[in-house]
């Protein structure tokens, strides 16, 4: 079994390749790691001081102990997180005998996505634009680097702090399936402009999301205390 592995190991390493390394914000992690002690900071002087809760003194201290260890444990994964998102890296493999891409996404040695997609259903690279802020009034468009597809939407393969170098590495990327796949020349981008494209499912900024979710859970228990404190 494990030859067996080892020999498809090494055919697939011998298929065409190529890398490319994207940067990311080192502070990624930090931001949502912060985030996470502020809540839970909060969270623990409401619990604490502010909001009596109808329990005895052993089941408020497991349940502060609880709460402490589950906010604990997502400032640390997000600590963990931006620490091995310091270095990420693209893989594109072509398997020339089942016809298809293989798409890997690297956080430091650790592979975090692999993916295949066939070659007949893509048309290639290309640069995005999309709108992105913590606010609308204060949003301005980044761009990101895509694969696009005939039929299917195209695929965000780079986030908004990761857009250095993006339109060279796209030029690269399409060169790259031009010199060894059968895709159609005329079809691959090869003059890369940056284009605005808009779609329906256009993911949410997630740091907005969590503040939102955050405030409305202490305004929830803040309500909750307050009733409890006045039957």
């Amino acid at each position: 079994m494990n030859e067996s592995d080892d020999s498809s190991s090494e055919l697939t390493e011998s298929f065409p390749s190529t890398e490319i390394s994207i940067g990311t914000d080192k502070n990624y992690g930090l931001i949502y790691g912060m985030l996470f002690l502020f809540f839970w900071i909060i969270i623990n002087i409401l619990l604490i001081f502010l909001i009596p809760l109808p329990f005895s003194f052993p089941e408020r201290a497991l349940l502060l102990f609880v709460i402490n260890i589950f906010l604990m444990g997502l400032c640390i994964f997000c600590w963990k997180v931006g620490f091995l998102r310091r270095k990420e890296t693209l893989i594109f493999t072509i398997h020339p005998f089942k016809n298809q891409l293989i798409y890997e996404r690297f956080w430091s040695n650790i592979r975090t996505i692999e993916k295949k997609y066939q070659l007949g259903e893509i048309v290639g690279f290309d640069v995005y634009q999309k709108m992105g802020g913590w606010v609308k009034w204060r949003s301005e468009f980044h761009e990101e680097l895509v694969l696009k597809f005939k039929a299917d939407p195209p695929k965000y393969l780079t986030e908004e702090w990761q857009e250095q170098d993006i339109v060279e590495k796209t030029k690269e990327l399409n060169q790259f399936l031009v010199s060894n796949t059968k895709l159609d020349e005329e079809l691959v981008p090869e003059k890369i402009e940056p284009k605005i494209y808009k779609d329906k499912s256009k993911r949410d900024n997630k740091i907005l999301s969590i503040i939102i979710i955050g405030i409305i859970v202490v305004v929830i228990l803040i309500i909750i205390g307050y009733f409890l404190s006045n039957p």
